[in-house]
């Protein structure tokens, strides 16, 4: 400070003063006012004084200096910086103090990445100075992972996909949206049950997190029930029992895995005779469960105790019906046939006219209500046929007995002297002339042909006496007379026979059997009249009876119309 800026004429009367001021430095510790000393010093040594207010200022501005930071978002996206982190010495010329001002101090999401920001220094006279920094701001900060259980059903074909969705519960990040992973993310039948699962988040700066947690994976498909109708007989105490087994056709798991089954009624008796209906369920490991429905038929047991006489039954037989169980109270007798009972409602009843294959049923009461029913078919016997020549000549020197008499058949042969006889003729009882006699043959199976199957005539008469014609002359004349050349006996005892004709020149005029009519005296062959007619005359014959046993005979015949 000089005198002079705090002189306001100072003087002395004798001449010139001189002026001092005191203080005359100051420093920023002096800034405002001060109060000084004038001292006027006159030539004698004479001294005045007078007080003045000296103001002291600054008007030098500061001197800002910035510098750049990084700065990191916290979990809320955010972050607050001063203005002496971004300060790099800035200071006052006078040594005092400064204050700092930033025109920006707060950063949320949107500022990741650099900004500039500008820094404000004023010094305690109000002088001011700036500069500007880059504040680069970072998310490094994870985001929040927040897992939460979840429960998975497998499909149709046993299997499931898990969504990061069903297992978050409100993961986030301060900055925006996050991408959400979870693993694993595929199930099968194997993976039932609990299983652990990571959730993994990243946020837009590729901070991640992540977080565990449960998944159930669960079957709630029903298994798959097919059932089957079936048939059930009752034993012969009356009751029945059947097994899953019977029921179930093909029941299966979705899943491919064990199932249990199990009926609603396992067991029948005679009430349940008829249609009855049952509920199959099943059952898979995870609890699930589905029906179906059967029908069982209920069946009155077949009785195998039923027996007929024994092996097959000859034709004409009696049947004897048996029923040997020993279990009925009650019978009842059917046939399919017209078999005559002669009591159907006894245990063993007899039958006659049966028929070949014809079935008997037998319904068997018990003393406890149940009802039986068994069955036997009856196989007849073919009847034996025993083949005779109705009548058989023998020669009397022969000493003829019933061991010759001509009969076939496959079997033994049996002689009776009655069409009714019980008496069987021994085999050297001897042939009476004239008599009947009765044949009937018996086969292996024990069946008899007609009782009395076939009567047979003896006669007795000289052997050497062969069979010849009835006519040894006819007139075809057409009276119906005597109008052809007939054997009344060879159609019936020779079936087999042939007869030829021949005229005396030894020529063809008539071949016939039994199949033919008898000789008229016409011809197509030979001398013959009008209208093939053959002249009057003599005819030689011959006959073959075709049972290789008659002889040929040999004949005449005389033709006279």
């Amino acid at each position: 400070l000089t005198t002079g800026l705090v002189d306001q004429g100072s003087g002395d009367a004798c001449g010139n003063v001189t002026l001092e001021v005191a203080p005359s430095s100051f420093t920023a510790m002096d800034l405002g006012g001060n109060t000084v000393t004038l001292t006027a010093t006159d030539a004698n040594e004479n001294t005045a004084t007078c007080t003045a207010t000296v103001t002291v200022v600054d008007k030098v501005a500061p001197t800002a200096n910035c510098q750049d930071i990084t700065v990191e978002l916290d979990t809320r996206g955010s972050a607050t910086i001063s203005p002496s982190e971004v300060d790099r010495g800035s200071g006052d010329n006078s040594g005092s103090s400064v204050s700092l001002f930033l025109d920006r101090a707060d950063f949320d999401c949107s500022d990741v990445g650099q900004n500039t920001v500008t820094l404000r220094v004023a010094d305690g006279s109000q002088n001011t100075a700036s500069c500007t920094a880059t504040v680069t701001v970072q998310d490094t900060t994870p985001p929040t992972a927040l897992c939460k259980a979840a429960t998975l059903e497998l499909n149709a074909n046993g299997e499931a996909s898990l969504t990061a969705d069903l297992v978050d519960d409100g993961s986030g990040d301060a900055c925006g949206n996050v991408t959400l992973e979870v693993s694993p993310s595929n199930f099968t039948v194997r993976d039932l049950g609990e299983n652990t699962v990571r959730l993994m988040l990243t946020d837009q700066q590729g901070n991640t997190a992540s977080c565990q947690t449960i998944v159930t994976v669960a079957d709630n498909q029903a298994p798959t029930a097919i059932c089957k109708d079936i048939i059930v007989e009752l034993d012969t105490m009356g009751s029945a029992t059947i097994e899953v087994t019977d029921i179930d056709n093909g029941s299966y798991d979705n899943l491919g895995g064990a199932i249990s089954l199990s009926l609603d009624q396992t067991t029948f008796s005679c009430p349940d005779v008829g249609q009855n209906t049952v509920s199959l369920t099943v059952e898979d490991e995870s609890g699930n469960v589905s029906t179906c429905t059967a029908e069982v038929m209920v069946t009155p047991p077949m009785i195998t105790n039923v027996t007929t006489n024994s092996g097959p039954v000859c034709h004409g037989f009696a049947l004897q019906l048996n029923e040997i169980s020993g279990l009925g109270t009650s019978w009842s007798w059917t046939s399919s046939g017209d078999a005559i009972f002669n009591n159907p409602g006894i245990q063993n009843p007899e039958v006659t006219n049966v028929s070949d294959g014809e079935e008997f049923t037998v319904t068997v009461t018990l003393a406890n209500g149940c009802i039986f029913m068994g069955t036997t078919v009856v196989s007849l016997l073919e009847t034996p046929v025993l083949d005779v020549v109705s009548e058989q000549e023998f020669c009397t020197l022969d000493n003829p007995s019933i061991s010759d008499l001509s009969a076939s058949g496959n079997g033994s042969i049996y002689w009776y002297a009655l069409e009714n006889g019980t008496t069987e003729l021994e085999s050297h009882v001897p042939l009476a002339d004239g008599a009947m006699y009765y044949g009937a043959l018996e086969d292996d199976n024990g069946c008899i042909s007609e009782r009395v199957a076939v009567a047979v005539r003896v006669t007795v008469q000289n052997c050497d006496e062969p069979p010849g014609a009835d006519n040894l002359a006819f007139s075809p004349n057409g009276d119906g007379i005597n109008d052809s050349f007939s054997i009344s006996w060879l159609r019936k005892d020779y079936p087999n026979y042939s007869i030829t004709v021949y005229d005396r020149n030894g020529s063809l005029v008539y071949k016939g059997n039994i199949g033919k009519a008898d000789w008229d005296g016409s011809s197509d062959r030979g001398v013959v009249l009008g209208d093939g007619k053959l002249p009057n005359g003599v005819y030689y014959y011959t006959i073959d009876f075709g049972d290789e046993i008659t002889p040929r005979v040999q004949g005449v015949v005389y033709l006279n119309r």
